[in-house]
């Protein structure tokens, strides 16, 4: 172990001489019998560091016993320091200095350690915070909710968080853009990524774990959060399937009324015009006497009629002068639609020539003085 985060420290060491303005902190571990390690971040000020330049000392009464750059770490996506302490004597105090190099400063951490052999403190998550203030060590969600969702009905507990649902949540539960607030300084976590309020795009069809690490990153706390499907309006349907859950007389169990501009029985498909068909001429057959059948449409504002798939007009009335089906499509002012049909049959047969004798007789006479036919 120790060979290994010796070769580190070489690498490291390497990397800091080529930065010319960092302070001279170099030291051989020869000569020493103890390491004690450390993967930190460096803050100063309330502020991270996050340059290769940044740099950070170890000291024993002045003497320096340790020093390394930040190096960027893909995996966190974060600037750490790999440092090793060195020391013949256990239990000394090691205090740390830390170079700025945005504003070419060195300024004391505010806390010393005491030095333990083979000891190791932090990792890539969780890095031992080396700064010059003390950092927070909380790591709580103090409110949570969804931009474009509006006021929520919500309860935030010791760590769980439930948010009621509502027509925007249940519309957007794949992609939720999440607004929250947390402990100062602390970083929200999914899957150990950093999660930015206000910049995200939440998949929460399930509950779902967050990590939440506090600013000294000391303390990661989960919290699930749980998005409740509620029957805001009491009218037996959830939020979930409920198009409009503040109205009761909207939901799936509704029938459509038309013409109405209401999405009732929240069902997009179910059209909210009524189209209907007047028939002129009362009959539906074409007969020599009947050349030609008036129908009308109803139920709408614009109209479309077709035989056998092939517009024929776009007027309400229509003249039928052939047999088929016709089909009128009416459109409401809202932009619902609905069908309706006729089928119109034709009769040709040809009337049978006749003559019918009402007096059975065939010549005039005296008695039989005219002949009814």
């Amino acid at each position: 172990m120790r060979r290994f985060l010796g070769s580190i420290l070489v690498a490291v060491l390497f990397h800091a001489c080529s930065y010319g303005q960092a302070p001279n902190w170099e030291i051989s571990g020869s000569g020493y019998k103890f390491t004690m390690s450390f993967v930190a971040f460096l803050n100063v000020n309330g502020t991270t560091l996050s340059s290769p330049n940044d740099k950070v000392g170890a000291f024993v009464n002045g003497e320096l016993r340790g020093s390394a750059n930040l190096i960027y770490v893909p995996a966190t996506d974060r600037y750490l320091a790999y440092l090793l302490v060195y020391a013949n004597t256990i239990n000394e105090s090691v205090t740390f200095r830390i170079y700025d190099s945005v504003n070419d400063t060195v300024v004391n951490a505010s806390v010393p350690i005491i030095f333990q052999p083979d000891r190791h403190y932090g990792d890539i998550l969780q890095s031992w915070p080396i700064s010059s203030a003390l950092l927070s060590n909380e790591a709580e969600i103090l409110d949570f909710g969804f931009e474009g969702a509006g006021s929520l009905i919500k309860s935030i507990g010791t760590n769980t968080i439930k948010v009621n649902s509502n027509i925007f949540i249940a519309d957007n539960i794949t992609a939720l853009n999440a607004v929250f607030q947390l402990s100062s300084g602390a970083t929200l976590l999914l899957d150990n990524q950093k999660v930015v309020s206000g910049n995200n795009a939440l998949d929460l069809t399930n509950a779902t774990v967050f990590n939440v690490l506090s600013e000294d990153q000391q303390v990661l706390k989960s919290w699930t959060l749980e998005v409740l499907a509620v029957d805001r309006d009491s009218d037996g349907y959830n939020t979930d399937v409920d198009c409009d859950d503040l109205n009761p007389s909207i939901n799936p169990g509704i029938t459509e009324i038309y013409d109405n501009g209401l999405d009732d029985d929240c069902n997009a498909l179910t059209s909210d015009a009524l189209a209907g068909i007047v028939n002129d001429a009362g009959t539906t057959i074409l007969t020599c006497n009947t050349t030609s059948i008036g129908v009308t449409a109803t139920g709408g504002v614009s109209y479309v009629w077709s035989k056998d798939g092939n517009q024929v007009s776009s007027d309400a009335s229509y003249v039928i002068t052939a047999p088929g089906t016709y089909t009128i499509t009416v459109t409401n002012s809202f932009g619902f639609s609905d069908t309706a049909s006729i089928t119109i049959t034709e009769d040709t047969t040809a009337p049978t020539a006749g003559i019918t004798n009402n007096t059975n007789e065939t010549v005039l006479t005296c008695e039989v003085e005219s002949i009814s036919v």
